[in-house]
């Protein structure tokens, strides 16, 4: 091996694969990717918002800032958490890097917003005269969501050894605290950039809808070779990106500031800040001051440029103004001013939170109901006796106390409060935790519950049928009791159906529901819900469609029809799976309703069709209309001969067929013979007759 390599020629041809290798590399890996992903969010999402309507926003609300000449806060605080998702390597090695080079990136972050770096002397002069500074500290947080302490650095060892942006989701579930409390960095394997961004967006009206879905992805992600600076120690840090620039500039993104070429090669562009010189490119390296773009001088130091991290050194006044009033105004962001992050943890005290309400559900029938609530006791110095909740009913306030417990930390218990009124329709009603042993919550940050209930008793008689053809009837509900994603109609394969956008919704806690009309089911003797779904499974997520019911107008869907998690939904053969339930048990009642509940675990999406409740002796009919073939779903007692017969608009017979042995299932009729139209399927058993309209596309 020595001899091969001490030739020229071979030495050579090494060098030159060595390069080859390293420029493959780089090109690969690019330097950052907020703009790809700006735009793969707005379309998964359909976030109504674009560039245009952002920036008009802003502007408005830079010049409303400066008529009133004001700021907020002195210094701006912001509550710093660090996930490291690791390969499992011991802390300090390999992509679970050390806490020093954490700390490290947290020094050049604070000296490179309030321009207190090494290298702010060598800004040009011409640039000297504009650059800012920003009254900013970035510190890790110093309590956990749930008020304990922590050093704001999270360890979790990840589900895969690599990242790209597209994992996006799947890489932020694994750890993730309120965005609306913390500045989430995420530091791992990330293999397309060294970096990404989430952009923030306006707060103007009609955005609210899309806040769940954006709210757990929002963050920052860099590639562990990248954070940090080698000026703080020998860290394992990319030649080039090794002095913590690459996360200025990220969160310059993430406070709203664009690339300084503004991202389109053209003189023309723009990155809508008035003091950096118009630039057509990026810079891609480290080029010698003076350069000229656009009959300008670069200013290739400005940190949103893609310039090598050892010659950038500044962001500009009005970079700086820009960034201020995103901070004082933007969803996500002017919350992290007050984030209870940075405060000393709270663990010498009484800690309740309201886990979960049990009553009432998101839909009901009356406008009377007796709210029911379970409490747990997240942190205590002693048992808890006593508590008191209080509670607003569109905006009425009452409070009702509670005592007579012996509650010990991590004990639950459900409580009843007296019964409330609601209107018809919406409602939004929000509980809030007081008073343990009748003094002070110490973590009040997790007390308040919000929910929002619809009282509609709209009826439909049986058979009830639901193919998300045309628009949803109104006597059907939609709703995410915490304002989060709702189930959506969309066509799939030229077919209506509703769905649910998982893999576009971070938000875990999410639960929509779908609620039918009330249905009377005292003249049925055993009436079956049938339904289909289409799902394909993502490893390693959970997500559920739970099927309730509630008997009577309960002001609670706390029957559960069928329970089916992410492995039992997946389709085969990229087919629809059809379900059929029976809802013998409930034949004796007058007010039952069901609620198609999917609970989000970041996975597939899941789509829900043809939805029914007939009576037995009955078929129902899918898809319809028909191209090619129609099923035929049974509904009888027990086997037997059932005779099918199709007609035309004029009643012409076009078809006739016998099937021996029927139960419960599918039979499939075959129209590829048929021309298009309006015809007649009539289906004859021992016990009766039944048609139906068949529309052949």
């Amino acid at each position: 091996m020595n001899r091969l390599l001490a030739s020229p020629l071979i030495r050579h041809a090494v060098l030159l694969l060595v390069v080859v290798i390293s420029t493959q590399y780089a090109r690969a890996q690019e330097r950052c990717g907020v703009v790809p992903y700006t735009n793969a969010q707005r379309n998964k999402l359909r976030l109504p918002e674009d560039d245009a309507q952002f920036e008009r926003w802003l502007s408005k609300a830079i010049q409303q800032r400066k008529a009133s000449g004001g700021r907020i806060q002195s210094t701006y605080q912001i509550p710093v958490v660090v996930h490291i998702i690791h390969n499992g390597e011991a802390v300090g090695n390999g992509t679970n890097i050390p806490d020093a080079q954490v700390l490290s990136q947290i020094r050049v972050l604070n000296a490179d917003y309030q321009r207190t770096n090494n290298d702010a002397s060598s800004t040009p002069a011409e640039f000297a005269a504009v650059a800012g500074s920003m009254n900013i500290e970035f510190i890790l947080a110093k309590r956990t969501p749930d008020g304990f302490p922590t050093n704001g650095i999270v360890r979790v060892k990840g589900t895969q050894t690599s990242w790209t942006s597209g994992d996006d989701v799947e890489l932020k579930a694994l750890s993730y605290w309120s965005s609306e409390e913390y500045l989430n960095i995420w530091v791992c394997n990330l293999t397309d950039y060294i970096g990404y961004s989430q952009f923030p967006i306006s707060d103007l009206p009609g955005l609210e809808p899309y806040q769940g879905g954006l709210a757990k992805t929002d963050g920052v992600v860099f590639n562990y070779r990248v954070f940090g600076s080698v000026e703080d120690g020998a860290f394992n840090l990319r030649a080039n990106y090794n002095r913590g620039r690459t996360a200025t500039h990220e969160i310059g993104h993430f406070f709203g500031l664009r690339h300084i070429w503004g991202d389109v090669n053209s003189c023309s562009s723009t990155d809508y800040i008035n003091d950096t010189p118009t630039q057509d490119h990026s810079t891609d390296d480290c080029p010698t001051h003076p350069a000229a773009s656009c009959n300008a001088t670069k200013m290739f130091q400005n940190y949103m440029d893609y310039t090598y991290d050892a010659c950038m050194n500044l962001f500009t006044e009005d970079q700086v103004a820009r960034m201020v009033t995103v901070l004082e105004n933007s969803p996500r962001r002017e919350s992290l001013l007050t984030s209870p992050g940075l405060l000393p943890p709270n663990v010498d005290g009484n800690d309740l939170l309201i886990k979960n309400i049990v009553s009432p559900s998101p839909v009901l029938c009356n406008t009377s109901v007796v709210p029911k609530i379970t409490v747990k006791v997240n942190n205590s110095i002693e048992p808890i006796t006593s508590f008191a909740i209080n509670y607003t009913v569109n905006g009425t306030y009452k409070e009702e106390n509670f005592s007579s417990f012996t509650l010990a930390e991590g004990d639950e218990v459900t409580v009843e409060l007296p019964t409330i009124q609601l209107d018809e329709g919406e409602n939004t009603i929000v509980f809030e935790m007081d008073e343990p042993n009748g003094g002070i919550d110490v973590n009040p940050y997790n007390n308040s519950y919000e929910t929002t209930v619809i009282v509609k008793n709209t009826e439909e008689p049986l058979p009830l049928r639901e193919s998300f053809e045309g628009t949803l009837r109104d006597s059907w509900t939609l709703i995410n009791p915490t304002k989060g994603m709702d189930w959506q109609t969309t066509d799939l394969n030229d077919n209506g159906t509703l769905y649910f956008n998982a893999s576009a919704n971070a938000n875990t806690d999410d639960q929509a529901w779908f609620v039918s009309p009330v249905m009377n089911l005292s003249n049925t003797q055993n009436p079956v819900l049938s339904f289909e779904t289409f799902y394909q499974e993502h490893a390693g997520y959970l997500d559920a469609l739970t099927v309730r019911a509630s008997t009577g107008c309960s002001p609670a869907f706390d029957i559960v029809l069928l329970q089916l998690e992410s492995s039992q939904l997946t389709s085969t053969d990229q087919l629809f799976r059809r379900y059929i339930v029976s809802l013998g048990p409930y034949r004796n009642d007058p007010d039952f309703r069901i609620a198609f509940v999917f609970s989000n675990g970041n996975g597939s999406n899941l789509y829900l069709d043809n939805i029914e409740v007939s009576e037995p002796g009955q078929f129902s009919l899918y898809p319809n209309p028909a191209e090619g073939e129609v099923n035929v779903v049974s509904y009888l007692v027990d086997e037997q001969a059932v005779y099918a017969e199709l007609t035309n608009a004029v009643g012409q017979r076009v078809l006739s067929q016998t099937f021996n042995t029927v139960f419960n299932e599918t039979t499939t009729i075959s129209l590829a013979s048929f021309k298009p139209g309006i015809y007649f399927l009539r289906i004859k058993t021992s016990t009766g007759m039944w048609t139906s309209r068949v529309v052949v596309k």
